[in-house]
């Protein structure tokens, strides 16, 4: 009886261990030698809305991949806004799922939901130029599957008002 037991182990645990070794999920990459952030470009989207001007930080670019045959097809993003000087934390997007094709993504633009609000008649302009005006920074991190986050990006928004599109 022992010996039907230590038989059906032994082909049961080899075959178990492979089973786990194939993995069920998809293989990581490095993505610090896989992706790299072009054709980025940042600065104030404004709106107008009820007699009132926004402007909300805005960072554009596209994920390109160092190498086409990189199997990576998707990766998580998280674009963190920040006031400068100080680094406090003004906005936070999360993006779940950037899909991701041989030579990268498409390209992608990111509007924080939190901005400055001014009474008309000041403008957009109006807000950059005012002396209480704080400049932010971006920072982009990406994840694949349940990877560790890797800072791709970090730099200013810069202080101009993008053209609405």
């Amino acid at each position: 009886m022992h010996g039907r037991w230590l038989r059906a182990l032994s082909v049961a645990l080899p075959l178990l261990a492979w089973t786990a070794s194939t993995g069920c999920g998809p293989t990581l990459v490095d993505l610090d030698a896989t992706l790299e952030l072009v054709d980025v470009g940042s600065g104030w989207s404004q709106e107008a809305k009820g007699g009132q001007t926004r402007i909300v930080p805005t960072v554009s670019f596209r994920l390109a991949k160092r190498a086409p045959d990189t199997p990576l097809d998707r990766v998580s993003l998280n674009i963190t806004f920040r006031r400068q000087p100080g680094d406090e934390q003004f906005d936070d997007i999360y993006l779940q799922r950037v899909a991701i094709g041989p030579e990268g993504s498409e390209p992608l633009t990111v509007r924080a939901d939190t901005g400055y609000t001014g009474e008309a008649p000041q403008t957009g302009a109006d807000m950059l130029l005012h002396a209480d005006f704080r400049d932010l920074s971006v920072r982009i991190l990406a994840r694949q599957s349940s990877g560790r986050w890797t800072e791709l990006y970090t730099g200013p928004i810069e202080r101009r008002l993008l053209l609405a599109r």
